[in-house]
């Protein structure tokens, strides 16, 4: 595992910054706050899986609506985990008998050569029916059902062990919640991989609800499902809400990395991740060498709007750990962070 990971998004600045790119010809793609999640929909899970902010597209058409990323390298002979939240809405209705989809892809030779896709199978026994399945440019492989409303830990294995040059084969594995979904193999390529696309791909008009994806991370070994929802520790490798609504920050270490001499975290009164005005600061703490561990003074501290950790520096090879525990009851289920959605109201001094 690198420490941090290898690439990571969190969607916590409410916007595609983190990604190289977008596609979303006909505006069905959106990075919403955990407010407007209430707000617009009525299903229990429709709150982001983790802090303030998720990606969400909407079915509806046939074109690709997608986040690409440039540095999702998987040279030939080596593998490399993608994990990623994800989440159909209750209001899912497949508008064709058994149609497939692409939810994650990676590609390669700048994007002429697709080596791993994971996707959904709707509509083979109901229209709400939803299989996982995986495969090389399309999904072709399925196993398990997937549930409306409920939040997954989706992981994707692309093992390139895998070289048309020398008849070498490889394997495409999907895991859900940490358990093998399904395994496609014989996989040969020319090119290591370079390019990661999340999102709805290869969708059909007829398709019809909204899917929420969240905390994208990429390494070079099993990442392994998230925590129980409701968990009051975490530990942070980029800049994110620790927890959005009122709370207490209980503990806080900063951990430098080693070979990198400084390491700063700010914690922010918000629940916006652009919100970072010096009026807002609460508290600070900064490693001056190496491999330093610095605790948190003053705790606990309590947070109104909600808590923002910015982490510097901000470049992987640089970017310290911070490890925090707290208590907030908008983190204690989806169900209470839906409910505090309906009752926030962003005022013009929340944007500055």
């Amino acid at each position: 595992m690198a420490s941090p990971w290898i690439a990571e998004s969190n969607f916590e600045l409410g916007t595609n910054a983190e990604w190289s790119a977008e596609f979303d010809t006909g505006a069905r793609l959106d990075f919403p706050h955990y407010s407007q999640l209430a707000s617009q929909h009525t299903w229990s899970s429709a709150a982001p899986r983790k802090g303030a902010f998720c990606m969400r597209v909407e079915a509806g058409d046939a074109n690709p609506h997608f986040v690409n990323r440039t540095d999702a390298i998987v040279a030939i002979t080596t593998s490399s985990y993608f994990k990623f939240q994800f989440c159909v809405g209750s209001g899912w209705t497949a508008g064709a008998t058994t149609n497939t989809f692409t939810i994650f892809r990676l590609m390669g030779g700048a994007t002429t050569e697709t080596h791993a896709s994971v996707g959904l199978r709707v509509g083979r026994l109901s229209t709400t029916s939803i299989e996982l399945g995986v495969g090389t440019s399309v999904p072709t492989v399925f196993g398990p059902f997937l549930d409306l409303n409920r939040w997954y830990s989706i992981e994707v294995q692309a093992s390139t062990a895998a070289d048309i040059t020398t008849g070498a084969v490889g394997l495409n594995t999907v895991y859900l919640d940490g358990a093998i979904g399904a395994t496609v193999a014989g996989i040969q390529q020319t090119v290591e991989t370079t390019v990661c696309r999340l999102g709805l791909m290869d969708g059909i008009a007829l398709n019809q609800g909204t899917l929420l994806y969240d905390s994208y991370i990429h390494d070079d070994l099993r990442i392994g499902p998230d925590l129980d929802y409701g968990d009051t520790t975490q530990q942070l490798t980029r800049s994110g809400h620790v927890f959005v609504g009122p709370g207490t920050l209980q503990n806080a270490s900063l951990i430098s990395r080693s070979g990198v001499a400084t390491g700063t975290v700010t914690f922010y009164d918000t629940d916006r991740g652009t919100t970072t005005s010096e009026s807002k600061i609460k508290a600070a703490m900064q490693a001056t060498v190496n491999a330093e561990v610095i605790d948190l003074a003053g705790v606990p501290i309590t947070f109104n709007r909600g808590c923002y950790a910015l982490i510097t520096p901000t470049a992987i090879a640089s970017t310290p750990r911070l490890s925090v525990s707290f208590s907030a009851y908008a983190e204690s289920s989806l169900s209470a962070k839906r409910t505090l959605g309906q009752r926030v109201r962003v005022k013009a001094q929340d944007l500055i």
